[in-house]
């Protein structure tokens, strides 16, 4: 009776543990939330002077469209250390600024500023679809107005989404699409994988996990060929 009472147990524990991610989800405090603001906004030095955008550069070596004034300005680069920058906007409607530090990254970093120039937002977005960590929203004097943390709903993160990829041999050059949401009131993620492919994807296998503990929900084939009339 009791080898059977232990396996059992051993059975519970297992299934348990496999819903629960690898990667835990590290918890900020609100202040750790708020200090890190500051630093991101001391940190932005990217093609800035004395803490504003450098609008009179932009103007200057960006790319201007628009038939009335305001004119908006666009400037990209890849620098050397393949650093890629966009930034692009007007005294109208403010600025954006977009950075990957890395072509092959997935993610990519925005800011957003005022007309004067000053730090008006920050946040990281996924290359496709959604928002990553917290997005932080400043006045024009610089002291954060407000955040909201995309992940506080995910306590299967994507760490553990990456986890998950390497455990079903999933390439990278594979990934159809990665994104999440919240459907009926839970949040989901959504990773899709291409299986056949001619010239472009033609069919993918599509993954639909729990947002709390990763446990696959659903899997499905998908036909996604573009038809051309």
């Amino acid at each position: 009776m009791k080898t059977l009472l232990q396996l059992f147990l051993l059975l519970c524990l297992t299934n348990c543990n496999a819903q629960i991610p690898k990667t835990k989800k590290m918890q900020l405090t609100d202040k750790e939330i708020k200090e890190q603001g500051s630093q991101i906004k001391k940190e932005d030095t990217i093609f800035m002077k004395e803490g504003k955008l450098d609008i009179a550069k932009l103007e200057s070596e960006g790319i201007s469209s628009g038939s009335t004034k305001p004119f908006s300005y666009e400037y990209e680069v890849i620098l050397d250390n393949g650093i890629s920058i966009n930034i692009s906007g007007n005294k109208k409607t403010g600025y954006g600024k977009y950075i990957k530090f890395n072509k092959d990254d997935d993610f990519k970093y925005g800011y957003s500023y005022f007309s004067s120039g000053e730090l008006n937002g920050y946040g990281i977005e996924y290359i496709n679809f959604f928002k990553k960590g917290v997005w932080y929203d400043y006045d024009i004097q610089g002291n954060i107005e407000k955040y909201k943390d995309y992940d506080a709903s995910y306590y299967f993160s994507w760490e553990n989404v990456l986890e998950f990829l390497e455990e079903k041999k999933i390439n990278k050059k594979d990934v159809y699409q990665i994104s999440r949401g919240i459907e009926d009131g839970e949040p989901k993620w959504y990773v899709e994988q291409t299986i056949e492919r001619a010239l472009e994807p033609e069919k993918i296998n599509r993954y639909i996990l729990d947002g709390k503990t990763g446990k696959v929900l659903k899997t499905a084939i998908i036909d996604v060929t573009r038809h051309l009339d």
